[in-house]
């Protein structure tokens, strides 16, 4: 099944809607991401969602049932828009970063890419990963035994 279920009767109380991380009583504009159920009549719902919001960070999709978007609002602002009956969800957002070493390669510009039989290889361009693991202590030998060594000083 592609769309998301509910299971139950009556109305979902308001306050369960609202991340507890929220601070309702305070004029900080956040960061939220608002999922709303996918209606024929969704429009008034979006429409509260865009009256509250000082900046739309991200347009809206659907997905598994719900529609869900990024918006820039004041917490106090989100207590309203919870009574709405089809806003199932209302919590804090942040944009992804990517946190890898991978990245972090690719940003300080010690990646490299080669093609070659049509396929794109990329590779440290630096000393790497081997040369961090030796400035902690470690010997890393990648022959077909790959043993790992720890060196401790006192």
């Amino acid at each position: 099944m592609d769309r998301a279920s509910f299971n139950g009767t009556g109305r979902i109380n308001p306050a369960y809607k609202l991340d507890p991380h929220i601070k309702l009583d305070s004029v900080e504009q956040i960061s939220i991401s608002i999922a709303i159920l996918d209606s024929p009549d969704r429009t008034t719902p979006f429409q509260m969602v865009k009256s509250i919001a000082n900046k739309v960070l991200m347009p809206s999709f659907a997905r598994r049932g719900l529609c869900v978007i990024k918006v820039l609002a004041e917490s106090y602002r989100l207590k309203d828009l919870a009574q709405a009956p089809d806003v199932l969800a209302i919590e804090p957002w942040s944009p992804m970063r990517l946190m890898d070493e991978r990245a972090d390669q690719i940003v300080a510009g010690a990646l490299s890419f080669d093609n070659g039989d049509n396929i794109q290889v990329s590779h440290p361009t630096g000393p790497g990963y081997l040369a961090f693991l030796s400035s902690l202590g470690f010997n890393a030998d990648f022959d077909s035994r790959s043993t790992w060594e720890i060196r401790a000083s006192t």
